[in-house]
C-alpha cells in the first residue's frame, strides 16, 4: 500500500529543490528512502545526503514510500546512538 500523499510527494520532486540550502544544516541528519520509492524521491534523498554535512544516507531494502516500522526502527536506533 502506498501513502495517500505519494502523488503530492512525486509532484514536489519533479523539479529538484534548491539543495544547496541543505548545507546550512548543522546537526547530523539521516536521509532514508525506500528501495522501491519513486526515482524522484531517490534523487532528492541522494542530493540532500551529499549537501548536508554529517548526513547519513540509507536505502531501505525492499521498502517503498511507506516503510515498515520494523525495518525502520533498527536504522533509527543505530543513528541516534
Amino acid at each position: 500500500m502506498l501513502a495517500p500523499t505519494l502523488a503530492y510527494d512525486i509532484a514536489l520532486t519533479q523539479d529538484l529543490p534548491p539543495v544547496e540550502r541543505a548545507a546550512e544544516v548543522t546537526i547530523p541528519a539521516l536521509i532514508g528512502v525506500g528501495e522501491r520509492s519513486p526515482t524522484g524521491l531517490h534523487d532528492v534523498a541522494r542530493q540532500l545526503a551529499q549537501a548536508i554535512p554529517n548526513a547519513k544516507y540509507s536505502q531501505l531494502t525492499g521498502q517503498d514510500h511507506m516503510v515498515n516500522a520494523k525495518k525502520l526502527l533498527p536504522l533509527l536506533s543505530d543513528f541516534f546512538r
